[in-house]
């Protein structure tokens, strides 16, 4: 994936002996993706073609031989251009290459029976529909062609041909996956299953206590023992419902909503600036921050404990907070994020994709369609480090001076996931009891309506959050 070539130390890893690309060896399928040759001479690894200079990370392509036929598998990541500390070939060149078109293009040079295509991308990328069409061109109307995507972490299914279908399992092994096809009827099949114990279990035709295996058992302690030693398990709060990371900044349930309407303004933007010394003098302005809203939370927060575990798991990447101007207009602050706002569209969400925290939020539980700022008032405004290069430009083009010099970044003090333990620690206080209560509470404690996703009310909750029964989706299996 894109994570996994975006980082030279985090390729290097993967590439040193022992590690992930020598370990999978030819079964690596990377068929786009290249690596400088480091002069050992001629490196087709399967291609059939020699460059001196860049040699496939893996293989380019693998043949999965079975009772029932001969599957040919490709790789391919999206067109990562220049963000890659790898060479990412084009799928558009990709499928002009020799070794592609002699791979697939009758004669061949091995007969196979369908054609299955792991891809680094959405179920419905256009580079999934041109690979399909490529494909169809060179193997015919008839031999199956199997997607299986990823990349934009959702669950979803898409038949793009009588006998060619687009499957995509969730994120974070929230989901396990299972497609199969009829190599010579073309009938597909796929099941979404929770990845936790009861469905799993469920899948397999076993009871809960049955499915254990011994091994599982071992890496079950293991792991319960690295996370106790790592001060995982050390109990910060109790949340008074389910929070959802799917959410959008306009629902109540939403983890988005929960950082940038509670967290961020309580445990930041009221408190920063305000105390005396050379800092102070901007203090009169009121803080704001705004914030790209794409895959900043990561998994969803479960009613009941809550420990320093489940803070990463919301918020795997940490990340400090950056001023970009201690005096903008609040109509200058409007311009910049409906600039920003429109730049950073992504998927099929038109109407949340930026947010604005401010210091008193005046719609609780939900952010309005525009920002809550005066026009001719200023204000301090702040964005999250990961996101002042993109709102630094746009300020640039719109003729906004914009600053983010080490002094202005908000270092050695409390970085974005310490917000959320101070703020869980301050609001929802553990007693040392079990965590009962209603799930449709609001992040104050009040009464907040219908309960969203957590629903019902009287939980006792533990900090498993998941792992029994509780997962981010529900199970959704069709066939």
């Amino acid at each position: 994936g894109n994570h996994d070539v975006n980082n030279l130390e985090t390729f290097r890893v993967l590439s040193q002996p022992g590690g992930l690309i020598d370990v999978w060896g030819e079964r690596l399928v990377t068929s786009n993706l290249r690596r400088t040759n480091d002069g050992d001479g001629d490196e087709s690894n399967g291609s059939g073609e020699t460059n001196q200079s860049l040699v496939p990370v893996g293989s380019n392509y693998r043949f999965l031989r079975g009772k029932q036929g001969t599957v040919l598998a490709l790789g391919f990541l999206y067109n990562m251009g220049d963000d890659a500390v790898v060479t990412v070939e084009r799928v558009q060149d990709v499928a002009e290459r020799s070794w592609f078109r002699t791979l697939l293009a009758s004669p061949r040079p091995e007969e196979f029976d369908a054609v299955l295509v792991l891809a680094h991308m959405d179920a419905e990328d256009e580079l999934v529909a041109f690979l399909r069409s490529e494909l169809r061109a060179l193997v015919g109307e008839d031999m199956v062609i199997q997607f299986i995507t990823g990349h934009s972490h959702i669950r979803r299914y898409v038949e793009l041909d009588p006998r060619s279908s687009s499957f995509e399992a969730g994120r974070y092994l929230d989901t396990v996956g299972f497609v199969s096809f009829d190599i010579a009827k073309g009938g597909f099949r796929h099941v979404f299953v929770d990845a936790n114990r009861v469905s799993l279990a469920q899948s397999l035709g076993m009871s809960v206590d049955e499915y254990p295996t011994e091994d599982g058992k071992e890496l079950t302690s293991y792991i319960q023992r690295t996370l106790e030693h790592a001060g995982a398990n050390v109990i910060l709060g109790c949340s008074p419902r389910r929070y959802r990371v799917d959410g959008y900044l306009n629902e109540t349930d939403s983890l988005l909503q929960l950082f940038m309407g509670e967290v961020l303004p309580k445990t930041f933007l009221k408190t920063f600036n305000r105390g005396s010394g050379s800092s102070s003098s901007f203090g009169h302005s009121e803080n704001v921050l705004m914030q790209a809203q794409d895959w900043f939370v990561r998994y969803d927060l479960f009613p009941g404990v809550v420990t320093v575990g489940n803070v990463f798991e919301v918020l795997p990447e940490d990340d400090t907070i950056t001023k970009l101007s201690h005096s903008l207009y609040g109509g200058d602050i409007i311009k910049i994020w409906e600039a920003y706002n429109k730049d950073q569209m992504f998927m099929d969400n038109t109407t949340y994709v930026v947010g604005i925290a401010t210091e008193d939020p005046k719609t609780p539980g939900g952010q309005p369609k525009y920002p809550e700022l005066e026009n001719d008032s200023k204000y301090t405004l702040y964005c999250l480090a990961k996101d002042a290069p993109g709102i630094g430009q746009i300020m640039s083009d719109l003729g906004y001076s914009a600053y983010a010099t080490e002094e202005d970044v908000y270092r050695g003090k409390r970085t974005v996931r310490d917000l959320w333990v101070d703020y869980i620690r301050e609001k929802w206080p553990y007693d040392g009891n079990d965590c009962h209560g209603p799930t449709d509470r609001g992040p104050d404690g009040s009464d907040g309506g219908d309960g969203g996703a957590g629903g019902g009310s009287g939980t006792t909750a533990t900090a498993s959050h998941g792992i029994d029964g509780d997962s981010t989706h529900a199970s959704v299996p069709s066939g």
